[in-house]
């Protein structure tokens, strides 16, 4: 019999039996004795047999009418490992991500913090504002950027092995990459979900990091965006600048991201080589005072081309094609732009036929700098005689 009261209360003690032994145990530890379950005094339920284990024998004093009471049994007791409750279950991808051999396939899972950080990018516009690194998606993009940019990149996922084999076996690319693996295109598809390029044949993620701004000493010709919000007008803007020696670029409040991957699909990654600056407009008008610029605004009621005199460096103002010039711009320009003629101008534009209101802001851009650019080389020219 086992007594009731302060040691059964303290045990905890649970009992059942069946045909040929009883148990009894704790929460903790298991104990097994015989005892009768009818004796005097046993205020234990007696349950119906289980699988359980036996760890443990009690003494004859702790049981009363057992058949072996005479002898004292040795006790060994195993303590049972409790499980862990409202605990989620440890993923190794959390740790290791990639292998250590960059040519093996990595599967990493889904809820992995780089494959989410790498989502993030893509879908989050707050969340790209907050870091320092913008998405490249094409094996022939970021192959390029390797070749013709000092563009550094974090993390480069992709399908092409011929691609990771490239970048590993050139020695000048080592410092230019954190890490580079072989992963399935199944992946860079959901990292890319919900945009057309992942219907398509996507080869290559790579993360690249944004250059800090800078422009060069005594700019001669700077073009400078004023609200353009379509990734496809800056994208041919940049390459229009690289192809006519612009000194720099000037992104003004407003205006898309200029390194988003829809812009670097267009210019291969030229942005990330063409010296840039972040302003709003009195920065602008600062910028052109400080580099003795000549502030000239592309508009739909502006004078011709050849009416400008070219004194010095020009800065191209290129704005929205809906909402035109921002006002404090006008104001600004008005007192740096003069014609040939005496006739204060601020406004420049292309003669076309009357039927059209005006061209595409890439299109137009892409003919006022080309000439532009003549005219400062013919002044150069000119001077030098």
């Amino acid at each position: 019999m086992i007594p009731g009261g302060i040691l059964a209360r303290t045990l905890r003690i649970i009992a059942y039996k069946n045909s040929s032994q009883s148990y009894i145990f704790t929460r903790a530890i298991y104990y097994s004795a015989p005892f009768s379950s009818a004796s005097p005094g046993c205020h234990l339920d007696a349950l119906e047999p289980e699988s359980r284990k036996q760890t443990a024998v009690l003494p004859s004093w702790l049981v009363e009418g057992a058949s072996d009471s005479g002898k004292d049994k040795e006790i060994a007791v195993v303590e049972r490992s409790q499980p862990l409750r409202n605990i989620r279950p440890f993923s190794a991808t959390r740790l290791s991500v990639f292998h250590a051999d960059a040519l093996r396939l990595a599967s990493p899972s889904r809820k992995n913090e780089i494959v989410k950080h790498l989502w993030k990018l893509r879908s989050n516009s707050s969340y790209r504002k907050s870091q320092n690194y913008r998405l490249v998606i094409s094996a022939n993009v970021t192959r390029h950027m390797l070749l013709h940019t000092s563009c550094v990149f974090r993390n480069i996922l992709t399908s092409r092995r011929d691609l990771v084999e490239w970048i590993t076996s050139t020695q000048s690319f080592n410092q230019r990459y954190s890490r580079i693996q072989l992963v399935d295109r199944r992946l860079l598809q959901y990292c890319l979900r919900g945009t057309t390029v992942a219907k398509q044949q996507v080869d290559t993620l790579a993360e690249s990091v944004i250059p800090q701004p800078t422009i060069p000493t005594n700019p001669r010709l700077v073009i400078a965006l004023d609200n353009i919000r379509y990734p496809q007008n800056i994208g041919n803007i940049i390459r229009t600048a690289v192809a006519l020696n612009v000194d720099g670029i000037i992104y003004l409040k407003g205006t898309a991201d200029p390194f988003d991957w829809k812009v670097t699909q267009i210019t291969g990654g030229l942005q990330f080589m063409l010296p840039y600056q972040k302003v709003d407009v009195k920065g602008l008008k600062r910028f052109c005072k400080n580099n003795k610029l000549t502030p000239v605004v592309a508009h739909l009621e502006g004078s011709a081309v050849e009416d400008i005199d070219i004194s010095g460096g020009l800065c191209v103002i290129l704005s929205n094609e809906s909402d035109g010039p921002d006002p404090n711009i006008l104001k600004f320009a008005k007192r740096f732009v003069t014609c040939a003629k005496g006739v204060i101008v601020c406004r420049v534009t292309l003669p076309m036929h009357p039927l059209v209101n005006s061209l595409n802001v890439s299109v137009a851009g892409a003919i006022l700098v080309h000439q532009l650019q003549e005219r400062l080389m013919n002044s150069y020219t000119t001077s030098d005689v």
